[in-house]
């Protein structure tokens, strides 16, 4: 007699057993061999033949289920299927199901169509196939997932938000896991069910997103060699898969990476992983490129920021710390651990000490997540570079200057995530005047904010000092051009100037600020001649000896005529800044604006600046440094050690004067 049940699965013995259709007492069979047991298991899958009637069953119901009525949903190809033996995920012992496969399809349609029908059964079996803790007396054989998989493959199109527990189930049942087999099969069940019911396109996506989270953190129950790659592999293609038969899915996957990024007090390998993920898919949709690596910038300005805010405060409070310590006098020492600590009866408690170094902690966390993404965020945008055509390189030059504006820009206090722009900013003569270009119009357009332009001029001025490979007859073009534009500022408004006004001159002082940030970098390429530091070692340490230089046209007298003009631009630049430069320019006899600076000590610019009267007439209270430039320089010194690499071949590191420190010691005396 020929067996025509449903296959099982002996897990105890490790072969494939069938067992006859619906007999009182079967038979006991001997083991088939493992290869035939398998083409028996696929082929009864596929092409189980009817059953007879069973009692208790009506027959009309059994009717219901013949191909006459329904067609089954055709796969994609599974004409290899009898040629290859299917490898199953091994399991906890079961017992195989019993069931014929049309009365499994009964049970399956009546569970979809009815989910919450009182007394419903089916409903909450089928979940249970799926849902079953792994390893649990109800936990379903691979073998009995296979068979309701099929089923529910079949009868994908009665599907309906109502079954959406059903599907997180099944969603949730580490299949991605699974043999190759499984695996194919799931991915056509996706696939029919998402043609179907676009309603349930989102839960899906959803799920493989998040999955992109989950494989670093556990390897438990995957199947042979697959590892956290090879499932990323598979969440790729099932992507690929939806956005090829749901083209409208493309917007809501794009509105789903950011609802599914980790948590930034997430750890650094868990964010690491998923970025690397959204960067490694970018291959697979092309066309997303530059929407996921805008989500992935946002990511890193988030986290930089953070970074940057935490050490303000600190630094405030190591101020603050500094002055009660003054004001303390002899009871006030230094601590090798907090830098200032007072008597303990004046009271820093063990409780601050320990703020301040878990907010330390938090930094250096923040700091390691930062280097790990602008790694990434570096090596994909350099490897893209290197093999484009030189209008792909413009391209991507565009939409990196186009990222920065539209998010790093706005941030005004990021620390690292501007280093993008830094280095493609120099690949070429071209891209170099596009960034210095760009800058300069942000800082002219009076429809930008206050911060906005002097953000843009703050950049612009690090751009030029840092930039390594910014040549000497650009520094000296740009250097020229801002001071012609100072100039014929100067002309204009002088007259009208009643002292120091940022929020009246904005621009004045935002310039200003640039160029003598550039001159303390650049000032041997403001000389007349510049081939004098072509000499020997000797001739160029007599010259620092005399000091005597010739300078560029318009140097010398740009800066002079600027700093003791009525807008008074030594007042509001950066105290920083204006100390550097003073500093700097007597020693090379450039300028010597000591005086005014001492001058300056008697103006108030809450007296002389128009932003502390409002719009009533109401005068507002504000320090002075609340009305000067802020002292931010967004290209100051990369310090993450991993990405650093991307940098230092481009930067430009501050240049030691000769003879300066020993001037310096001689004022001290």
């Amino acid at each position: 007699m020929v067996a025509t049940g449903v296959p099982s699965q002996n897990l105890g013995q490790g072969n494939l057993s069938i067992d006859p259709t619906p007999a009182l007492t079967p038979p006991l069979l001997p083991p088939l061999p493992t290869s035939l047991a398998a083409e028996a298991l696929e082929a009864s899958l596929l092409h189980s033949p009817r059953p007879q009637p069973v009692a208790g069953i009506p027959s009309s119901l059994l009717a219901s289920a013949s191909p006459n009525k329904r067609q089954p949903v055709d796969f994609e190809d599974y004409s290899h299927i009898k040629k290859r033996k299917m490898e199953l995920t091994p399991c906890n012992p079961g017992h195989p199901p019993r069931i014929p496969v049309d009365l499994l399809e009964i049970e399956v349609r009546e569970a979809l169509d009815s989910p919450f029908k009182e007394g419903n059964s089916a409903y909450d079996k089928v979940l249970n196939v799926f849902a079953a803790e792994p390893g649990s007396v109800e936990a379903a054989t691979p073998h009995e997932q296979a068979m309701y998989l099929v089923q529910l493959a079949t009868q994908s199109a009665r599907f309906t938000r109502s079954n959406a527990s059903l599907l997180k189930a099944m969603l949730n049942s580490n299949w991605l896991g699974r043999d190759e087999n499984y695996w194919k099969m799931f991915r056509n069940f996706l696939n029919n069910l998402i043609t179907s019911q676009g309603s349930l396109v989102q839960l899906v996506m959803r799920h493989m997103v998040e999955s992109l989270n989950l494989f670093p953190k556990s390897l438990k129950g995957l199947s042979g060699a697959m590892n956290p790659r090879s499932l990323m592999r598979r969440v790729f293609i099932h992507l690929k898969d939806v956005l090829r038969l749901v083209p409208s899915a493309n917007r809501q996957l794009l509105t789903l990476i950011p609802s599914c990024f980790p948590a930034i007090t997430d750890s650094k390998r868990a964010i690491v992983w998923f970025v690397s993920s959204l960067i490694s898919f970018i291959s697979h949709a092309p066309y997303m490129r530059h929407e996921i690596l805008n989500i992935v910038m946002n990511c890193v300005v988030k986290l930089d920021v953070q970074v940057q805010v935490e050490l303000d405060d600190i630094d405030e409070d190591d101020d603050s710390a500094r002055l009660a310590a003054t004001q303390q006098g002899p009871t006030a020492a230094p601590n090798r651990n907090n830098g200032w600590e007072s008597d303990s009866s004046d009271g820093e408690s063990d409780d601050d000490t320990n703020s301040v170094q878990q907010r330390r902690k938090l930094i250096r966390t923040s700091s390691q997540k930062v280097d790990g993404l602008m790694r990434i965020l570096f090596d994909h945008h350099e490897k893209a570079y290197d093999r484009a055509s030189q209008e792909q390189q413009e391209t991507q030059f565009t939409f990196i200057l186009s990222q920065w504006r539209s998010v790093v820009l706005p941030s005004f206090r990021s620390r690292h995530a501007q280093f993008l722009l830094f280095r493609f900013g120099q690949k070429t003569p071209q891209t170099i005047d596009k960034v210095i270009t760009t800058l300069f119009n942000i800082v002219q357009e009076t429809g930008r904010t206050a911060m906005e332009r002097q953000a843009a001029a703050s950049y612009l001025a690090s751009f030029v000092a840092r930039g390594s490979r910014i040549s000497e007859d650009k520094i000296r073009s740009i250097f020229t051009m801002i001071g012609k534009e100072l100039i014929g500022y100067k002309i204009a408004k002088e007259s009208t100037c009643q002292g120091p006004d940022l929020a009246k001159y904005p621009m004045v002082y935002g310039l200003f600020q640039v160029i003598i940030y550039i001159f303390c970098f650049r000032w041997r390429m403001l000389v007349e001649d510049t081939s004098i530091w072509e000499g020997t070692a000797a001739e160029v340490a007599d010259l620092y000896d005399q000091r005597n230089f010739v300078w560029m046209d318009d140097v010398k007298a740009t800066i002079n005529l600027l700093a003791f003009s009525e807008f008074n631009p030594l007042k509001v630049c950066a105290p920083g800044i204006v100390s550097e430069f003073a500093r700097i320019a007597n020693h090379l006899r450039l300028a010597f604006v000591y005086s005014k600076l001492e001058a300056n000590k008697t103006i108030l610019l809450s007296v002389t600046s128009s932003a502390t009267v409002g719009t009533s007439g109401v005068v507002a209270h504000r320090s002075d440094a609340q009305l000067q430039l802020d002292g931010y320089f967004p290209f100051d010194p990369y310090e993450l050690p991993a990405s650093r690499q991307f940098v230092d071949d481009c930067f430009n590191a501050w240049p030691q004067i000769p003879g300066l420190h020993d001037q310096d010691s001689d004022d001290d005396e």
